[in-house]
């Protein structure tokens, strides 16, 4: 069984993740954004852009709102 990891998307990720976005079987789910979107995104303190990765790389991940404590305090309890 492998692991399952999470880390900070880098730049060089941003390949990976606009071919995920934009494959056929995903555009249905979600909104795609540009890669200057993602690169603002990956620079942005409120975002946590992550990549979902096993030995390879198997999606990716983008939470917002991480300085709104009013959030922060409902996952607390």
């Amino acid at each position: 069984m492998h692991s399952l990891s999470l880390r900070k998307t880098q730049e060089t990720d941003l390949d990976y993740v606009l071919q995920a976005e934009y494959d056929d079987d995903n555009r249905q789910y979600i909104i795609p954004w540009s890669y200057q979107h993602h690169l603002q995104a990956i620079a942005d303190s409120d975002i946590a852009h992550l990549i979902v990765e096993t030995e390879t790389k198997i999606g990716y991940v983008i939470l917002a709102g991480l300085l709104n404590l009013m959030l922060v305090n409902l996952f607390m309890f």
